[in-house]
């Protein structure tokens, strides 16, 4: 996804789960009908991380609450709209939680603040993510809606660098970030849900991982690399700049 935060008011990284557990808890005192969904969007999701988006059922959410079916069509129309209710929550958690990006801070800071936040929450969720993944695989509606949420984030990445990417075409930006998005992800895939073995070690070291992806970032946009990061040896710069010309136009 993005590497530079919209601004928003930060909590940090979270496990959405236990965001729905506890707004289930303190549903307690409410009335029966926001109790009871609280209950089902809880149901819906630990299912969803437990088993997939293609085990869910209604009637599975129903009986993990001892639940008649009956009961679940008063709250939503079918597995869809629980489902739709359940991500829409979480995407909007991924912005209110995020952390909110310093002024005065310059880019690499925030993009390695950004980073390390939401490589920590992809950990955190990685039973979450592996089901939407499949939902934007086998449902055109949440592939358009994921295609959509993407965008928004590239134009939010895209209008905070333009002016400071020495001069690149929004064209040329929407595709570089694009590509970053798709990276990334699909790295973050491979570390914590596909585990892959020969990747398992940034399992153990988000952080560095973090750290690791921001520096590729920072390289991608302004094809330098960022002020004090020397201690990643693995990433030091091997491009030689002839004479006379800069580091992009070497790239």
């Amino acid at each position: 996804m993005l590497a530079v935060p919209p601004p928003s008011s930060t909590t940090g990284p979270f496990r959405f789960l236990d965001v729905l557990r506890a707004e289930a808890k303190s549903s307690e005192g409410l009335r029966k009908t926001e109790r009871t969904r609280a209950r089902l969007r809880l149901a819906a999701l630990e299912v969803l991380e437990r088993e997939g988006w293609h085990a869910l059922s209604v009637e599975r959410i129903t009986d993990a609450l001892g639940l008649a079916r009956g009961t679940f069509y008063r709250y939503y129309s079918d597995r869809d709209a629980i489902v739709l209710d359940v991500v829409s929550a979480f995407e909007e958690a991924l912005v209110t939680h995020a952390p909110k990006a310093r002024r005065a801070a310059d880019v690499y800071a925030r993009i390695i603040t950004f980073n390390t936040y939401y490589v920590e929450v992809f950990r955190l969720n990685a039973d979450l993510f592996r089901a939407i993944l499949q939902l934007r695989h086998s449902a055109p509606a949440f592939r358009s809606r994921g295609q959509q949420l993407n965008h928004q984030w590239a134009q939010r990445i895209i209008r905070s660098l333009q002016g400071q990417s020495h001069g690149a075409s929004e064209p040329g930006l929407r595709v570089l970030i694009y590509a970053m998005q798709s990276m990334v992800d699909d790295l973050l895939k491979q570390v914590f849900i596909d585990r892959n073995a020969h990747l398992q070690d940034f399992a153990d070291t988000p952080e560095d991982l973090a750290r690791y992806l921001s520096v590729i970032w920072h390289r991608a946009v302004f094809a330098a690399d960022p002020e004090g990061e020397h201690e990643l040896p693995h990433l030091a710069s091997t491009t030689e700049v002839p004479a006379g010309r800069s580091r992009r136009q070497a790239l």
